[in-house]
């Protein structure tokens, strides 16, 4: 899944990174949740890569 802001730019490609939390979360054009999605993404490739 590609996340983009509102003028169509890429900020992040995230493959389910709720995946920790068992949890699906639905994005929206909301500020936050992008940065969200963003930071979510980071901590679970992080993780991925340390294992």
């Amino acid at each position: 899944m590609i996340v983009k802001d509102q003028n169509e730019n890429i900020v992040c490609v995230v493959q389910y990174f709720d995946e920790i939390e068992n949890e699906r979360r639905f994005l929206t054009e909301d500020n936050e949740e992008m940065q969200y999605a963003s930071f979510k993404y980071k901590k679970y490739r992080s993780s991925k890569t340390l294992s």
